[in-house]
């Protein structure tokens, strides 16, 4: 079997279970109990159900499945990384958090370089959007779209 390799179709945030994150295993098996990294985010595989919502205890290759005990909802096209303790799996998000925070920072950098200054008879509008959906792929798409919208006289801040 060898170990697992997933990545992640899409997550949402349940009321009573939490973050649930639909999968796609690529190869070997996915088991009930395994520490996982799934992107910046962690957690230990607490339930694996089926298409038809049936609990199973592991998920073979191209099996799609829902994985419920992760500590936070990961991005939609993140891999699943299987590890060995809980400690690993913590350090290895911990590292992706970290990345990632950087790679955002530099964008905001380079965003304001780029902008130009504010002319005295000329004043930009900022308008503040807050997205919120059912699962994160819905929210991205939208978030995108509306990044599209900027303008000389308008600036889309979501």
């Amino acid at each position: 079997d060898g170990a697992a390799q997933a990545y992640v179709v899409e997550a949402r945030l349940d009321k009573g279970r939490g973050p649930l994150v639909t999968a796609l295993v690529k190869a070997g098996t996915l088991v009930c109990g395994q520490h996982v990294a799934v992107g910046a985010e962690w957690g230990k595989i607490r339930a694996i159900r089926d298409t038809a919502g049936k609990l199973t205890n592991r998920a073979t290759p191209a099996m799609p499945v829902e994985i419920e005990g992760l500590k936070g909802l990961p991005m939609a096209g993140d891999d699943i990384t299987v590890v060995d303790s809980e400690e690993r799996a913590r350090m290895l998000s911990a590292g992706r958090k970290k990345i990632l925070e950087q790679d955002r920072l530099r964008k905001i950098n380079e965003e304001k370089l780029a902008e130009p200054e504010p002319s005295e008879e000329f004043t930009r509008v900022e308008l503040p959007i807050i997205v919120k959906g059912d699962v994160q792929g819905t929210v991205q798409a939208v978030t995108d779209s509306l990044k599209t919208l900027n303008s000389p006289q308008v600036f889309v801040s979501v």
